[in-house]
């Protein structure tokens, strides 16, 4: 961004960020943990420093959950930054940024008011399921399936090429509740503990200091509480996903 002119307040933050990105993260990412998977505490602790310079809470203004409301320049400075540092730690910082602005856009009250703060404080990560082994960016051929029982939704199938997948507590998941191309799809949130789900690495030829992984669902089990977003215009909020 050397051609976009910063302001005070903007030098302060990325001048500030940079300062930590060199002494404390370039060390684990750059000599450490190079091309090797960096365990989650690790990260964890990165990330909860990071959210104190605005890296994820600076995508949500609701500062009653934590959010900082930083214009989108200034966020993309900071995370430049850290792209800059280590391309590896701007994949769990993006995410975790893209999984909160879609929290704080879409989610049901409760949903946020739960998972929102951790996300923000850098204390818990998610990981947005789309992509399967037969359905990429072709979001209409996905075949993950929510059936519902009750008041619960039991869902089936399996997502690839999913970053985050092995650091989540929390997963967003995009399934099919009918046969209809664009109504039938349906974001849910699953809680890792309270609704299990298996992970499984993806062996890749760079990128090996992140989590890029396969989900399992085998009939796991959802509150309806857990659906993200209204009727029809679920197909429409694709688009904030990915």
């Amino acid at each position: 961004m050397g051609h976009v002119f910063r302001s005070d307040v903007q030098e302060l933050a990325v001048q500030s960020l940079r300062r930590y990105l060199d002494a404390e993260v370039e060390p684990v990412y750059n000599r450490e943990y190079r091309d090797r998977f960096v365990p989650k505490d690790v990260l964890g602790a990165i990330m909860q420093r990071l959210a104190g310079f605005g890296l994820v809470s600076g995508v949500v203004a609701d500062e009653r959950l934590g959010g900082l409301g930083l214009d989108w320049l200034t966020a993309v400075m900071l995370f430049e930054e850290v792209a800059t540092t280590s391309i590896d730690l701007s994949v769990p910082v993006a995410i975790n940024s893209f999984g909160a602005s879609l929290l704080d856009k879409i989610a049901p009250e409760h949903l946020r008011e739960r998972y929102l703060p951790g996300l923000l404080r850098g204390e818990t990560f998610v990981s947005i399921a789309v992509s399967e082994p037969g359905a990429g960016s072709n979001v209409m051929e996905i075949r993950t399936r929510a059936r519902r029982d009750g008041d619960d939704y039991i869902i089936s199938g399996e997502k690839t090429w999913i970053s985050n997948g092995g650091y989540s507590d929390f997963l967003i998941c995009t399934c099919r509740t009918s046969d209809e191309p664009r109504g039938g799809l349906t974001h849910f949130l699953i809680d890792r503990k309270e609704h299990p789900y298996e992970v499984s690495e993806i062996s890749k030829v760079a990128f090996n200091s992140q989590s890029t992984a396969q989900i399992f669902l085998s009939d796991v089990r959802v509150p309806a509480a857990n659906i993200l977003g209204e009727g029809r215009e679920r197909f429409k909020q694709h688009s904030i996903v990915v």
